[in-house]
């Protein structure tokens, strides 16, 4: 159980902390996507380990299945997680486009708000740092590419819009989703973010499967860091 899960995260901080200790400050950017994958991996697993023994399966996250729904026993892996229906397809696609204009649009408001003096200094500070550090760019493009929109995905829109549209309903849900979301990263982001959260409370629910909002997520914070 939950014993278990913080056995993983030590370990796998353990990990990240040997990487660091022998590569010092070249192994940072190693280090931090090590243990950063590893962590979202193990908690993702305690997760859903923990709702498994009290009855909720995992196509009950992945999918946007009834409460007494579940899954046929012959209904195929692909099936399950990926594609419900002919028109699937068509929402992974709109799931990619999201994603690259919503980046597109990210990049824009990074762009508008570096006139603010103040602001412009916190990027360009940060952005010197993340030039400063080998491999952190690299790190970073790993993590926020590869990891977190798996995570991310299955804990914002799986669980917690999942859990608020069954009590609110509707926009409200959406909101409060998509505010949960964005306060999760830094101030700055806010806006962007949110716009992410919400756009994806939306391609869950319709598409009735996470993977098209997977999609957004990856292709969105590809344009955003890849273009930085």
């Amino acid at each position: 159980g939950w014993v278990m899960l913080c056995r993983w995260i030590c370990a796998f901080g353990l990990v990240s902390g040997l990487f660091y200790g022998i590569g010092g400050k070249d192994g940072v950017g190693i280090a931090q996507s090590i243990g950063y994958a590893l962590s979202a991996v193990a908690v993702s697993i305690g997760v859903s380990q923990f709702l498994l023994n009290r009855g909720v399966a995992p196509a009950r996250i992945w999918g946007w299945r009834d409460d007494t729904a579940s899954a046929e026993p012959a209904e195929s892996w692909i099936r399950r997680y990926f594609l419900d229906e002919d028109r699937s397809p068509r929402w992974l696609a709109l799931g990619l486009c999201g994603g690259v204009v919503l980046g597109v649009l990210a990049h824009g408001y990074v762009q508008a708000v570096q006139w603010i003096p103040s602001v412009g200094e916190v990027i360009r500070a940060s952005e010197q740092q993340m030039r400063s550090i080998p491999g952190l760019a690299v790190s970073y493009a790993v993590i926020a590419i590869g990891f977190a929109p798996f995570a991310e995905e299955y804990l914002f829109r799986g669980l917690v819009y999942r859990t608020l549209d069954r009590h609110w309903g509707g926009w409200k849900a959406v909101g409060a989703a998509a505010a949960f979301f964005a306060i999760y990263h830094p101030a700055l982001s806010w806006l962007p973010v949110a716009a992410v959260g919400a756009a994806n409370c939306l391609l869950f629910k319709h598409s009735k499967r996470l993977a098209p909002a997977v999609i957004l997520h990856m292709a969105y914070n590809a344009v955003v860091v890849l273009w930085a």
